[in-house]
């Protein structure tokens, strides 16, 4: 590619839409290992929402749309730490690999 900041934002929607996926299934409970994030983990997940609370703001800004996210901001910390904290189930079964979708059905 001619110009870095083409590929910048593909490569960044692509690792934004695992990180996505990974929020997702913390709050639904179940994830790939059944464990919680690490500390380092949950850090970067609040770091990760806060910058797209900042790119949704500037965005609204410019385009004179009013958005209230303060409740949003201040409520981060204690919605990920009381999902990270919940019980997690294990989408896959370590011994086999199989996926356990009768258990995340429920």
């Amino acid at each position: 590619m001619n110009n870095m900041s083409e590929c910048r934002f593909r490569h960044i929607v692509t690792d934004l839409s695992d990180c996505e996926d990974a929020i997702d299934e913390l709050f639904n409970g179940v994830t790939d290992d059944g464990q919680p994030l690490s500390d380092d983990e949950l850090r970067a997940a609040r770091r990760l929402v806060t910058s797209c609370i900042d790119i949704v703001t500037r965005v609204a800004d410019m385009a004179h749309v009013a958005v209230d996210l303060d409740g949003v901001e201040q409520s981060i910390d204690t919605v990920l730490r009381k999902a990270n904290s919940a019980p997690l189930e294990a989408r896959y079964d370590a011994r086999d690999a199989r996926v356990l979708l009768s258990m995340a059905a429920k």
